[in-house]
Order: C-alpha cells, then sequence, then structure tokens
C-alpha cells in the first residue's frame, strides 16, 4: 500500500522494523544507552534488530528449523538463534497459558483480524483469506484449530527440544487445543440443531 510505514520500510518486514526502530528510539529517549561503549551498543543494536525482525511471520519455518537444529544438536548454534526463538514463542504465547488467558487472547486477535479484513477492503486490497470469514463461533473456533495445528504446535514442539520451559508447557498448549476443538464441535452440533429445528 501507500501507508507510511509501508513506504518508511519497503514492505518489508513493515510492523517489526518498525517496531525495532521504535525501540531504540524510546531507548535513547530514556537515556538508556549511555553506559555502553560503542562496541556494545552496536552488538546490542544488532541482536535486538535481528530478535525483533525474527518476529515476522514470514520467517516461522525459518524459527522452527532453527528450534530442531538446536534441540538436535543439544546446545544453542548461535545466540542470534536463541534469542530470536525465544522471542517468536513469546509472540505467540498465547496459545500456551491458561485456558481463560489463551481463549482472551486469541478472540483479541480475532477482531484484530477482523479490523484488518475491513481496513484491506477498503483501500481495495484482497482480503487476507483467513481473515475474512470470522462472524461465527464457529468460524473463530476454526481459525484457532488451523492456528494451533500449522502455526503454534509445530514451533513449540521443535522448541520443546531445545528450551525445557518450553517442554513443560506442551501439555497447556495440548490440552488449550483440545479446547478450541469442543468449541469448534459444540458450534457444528448447534448449527445442525437450528437447521434441523427450521
Amino acid at each position: 500500500t501507500d501507508s507510511h510505514l509501508a513506504i518508511l520500510y519497503n514492505d518489508e518486514s513493515v510492523l517489526e522494523n518498525h517496531h525495532a526502530a521504535t525501540t531504540f528510539v524510546l531507548l535513547h529517549r530514556h537515556g538508556l544507552l549511555t553506559h555502553l561503549s560503542n562496541e556494545e551498543y552496536r552488538e546490542l543494536r544488532r541482536l535486538m534488530c535481528k530478535t525483533i525482525l525474527g518476529t515476522d511471520m514470514a520467517s516461522h519455518k525459518h524459527s522452527i528449523t532453527d528450534c530442531s537444529t538446536m534441540s538436535a544438536a543439544g546446545r544453542a548454534t548461535d545466540c542470534v538463534d536463541v534469542l530470536k526463538g525465544i522471542l517468536h514463542l513469546a509472540d505467540l504465547s498465547n496459545a500456551v497459558l491458561c485456558w481463560s488467558l489463551c481463549r482472551r487472547w486469541g478472540l483479541c486477535v480475532c477482531d484484530e483480524f477482523r479490523q484488518q479484513a475491513q481496513q484491506e477492503q477498503a483501500v481495495g486490497l484482497p482480503v487476507t483469506p483467513h481473515m475474512s470469514k470470522l462472524n461465527s463461533r464457529l468460524d473463530i473456533a476454526n481459525l484457532q484449530v488451523g492456528f494451533f495445528d500449522f502455526v503454534v504446535t509445530p514451533l513449540w514442539s521443535a522448541a520443546a527440544g531445545a528450551f525445557p520451559a518450553a517442554r513443560e508447557r506442551m501439555a497447556q498448549l495440548e490440552a488449550n487445543r483440545a479446547a478450541w476443538a469442543e468449541e469448534r464441535d459444540a458450534a457444528i452440533a448447534e448449527a445442525k440443531e437450528n437447521n434441523g429445528t427450521r
């Protein structure tokens, strides 16, 4: 699009570039980097920028591969990969929170997707397919089950081999996926019942 941020960051990882830039503006504004030497500052900036840019979903498969590689090697292969993996896990951590928080965050994401779909439509862009239909309980539950199956579980499963704390969250991830599946099944049953009574 012709949005200011898209033009500023040349359509590449627009939000992630904006987050990295904003982070450093705030760190400078509040004087939080003044104690660092030039060399320390350059290294911190390199690590933070690479880590934040690694949260772009375009890098998701690469994050899974990095976590799998760390797991197979039994050790960290590169500190940047470790930091990127941890931040990406944090970015997708609603799936491993207690069910009430997982569900609340999932519904917030669906609201965000609806708003994005409206904005895309308003400027004449094709609406991102998984954001185009989130009008019912069934739509939302289907999206969430797919999110768990194709996005979250592969990442957290790969990370479980590399990070013990990730391994500890797998039971909650599985319980949350089952809860979304129960919501989906209940919505299907309700729809069948409503269609049968007409």
